[in-house]
């Protein structure tokens, strides 16, 4: 499964845009629209058109000393936070971790919205989603909403 699908069909809470195919100016235009648009997750993936922001954010990276000799592929954008994805990542569980973490700062329960510090919840063990103990028997099936894996493996 390639990343683009794998956010149209495990984050359905958002809207998912791929920008892939426009150019720099426009990519910074939508990163404007992100900031006061939570529910948008923008997808850009390298390609010949957008090469240009893909060397900046490197050029960045090198000049600030934390440069990295893998090179991004693709850029996840929501509000203001920035997830980028290297060439050779390829592990769907350690991507959806980073951005249920990093990306979208998921801290609440992912089927009622109360704050996880507020709640006796459990974590699913493939992409760290907070699901708390009183939403469980709510759910239609027993699997994580996120990444749809059954409940039997998963922990408190």
């Amino acid at each position: 499964m390639n990343i683009f699908e794998m956010l149209k069909n495990n984050y359905k809470s958002y809207k998912i845009n791929d920008s892939s195919d426009i150019d720099t100016i426009q990519i910074m235009k939508i990163c404007d629209i992100c900031i006061a648009n939570p529910d948008i997750i923008v997808y850009v993936k390298k390609n010949v058109k957008n090469k240009l922001y893909f060397d900046v954010i490197e050029g960045f990276e090198k000049s600030n000393g934390i440069y990295d000799s893998n090179p991004i592929e693709i850029i996840l954008i929501n509000k203001d936070n920035y997830l980028y994805i290297r060439k050779n990542e390829t592990d769907i569980c350690n991507i959806m971790r980073s951005i249920n973490k990093n990306l979208l700062n998921c801290d609440e329960c992912c089927v009622c919205y109360e704050p996880k510090e507020n709640i006796k919840h459990i974590l699913c063990n493939k992409c760290q989603t907070p699901i708390c103990v009183k939403c469980i028997p709510k759910l239609n099936q027993k699997i994580c909403p996120q990444c749809k894996i059954d409940f039997k493996v998963l922990c408190i």
